[in-house]
C-alpha cells in the first residue's frame, strides 16, 4: 500500500477494503472487518462498502482483549 491516511476526513463517504488498508490494516484483516456481523457493509457491484459513519461506529465500539483484561477501543 502506498499511502497511508492519517486523517479520517480524508476518506471518501463509502469506505472499501483498500480505504480501511489505508487506515494500517492488513488486506485480511480488511475484508473480515467488512464481513463482521455487526458491520452495515453492502455490496455494490464487485465492491464491498461500509459508510465512513459506521464504520468509526463500530471500530469505536471494540474492544481489546488482553492477558490483563478487557481495554475500550480509544474513542
Amino acid at each position: 500500500m502506498n499511502s497511508k491516511i492519517i486523517n479520517k476526513e480524508e476518506l471518501p463517504l463509502l469506505i472499501t477494503a483498500k480505504d480501511i488498508q489505508k487506515l494500517g490494516f492488513s488486506r485480511p484483516t480488511a475484508y473480515n472487518i467488512l464481513y463482521h456481523p455487526d458491520m452495515q457493509s453492502k455490496r455494490i457491484g464487485r465492491k464491498i462498502v461500509v459508510t465512513k459513519e459506521n464504520f468509526f461506529k463500530w471500530l469505536n465500539s471494540q474492544t481489546i482483549t488482553t492477558k490483563a483484561g478487557e481495554i475500550e477501543c480509544a474513542k
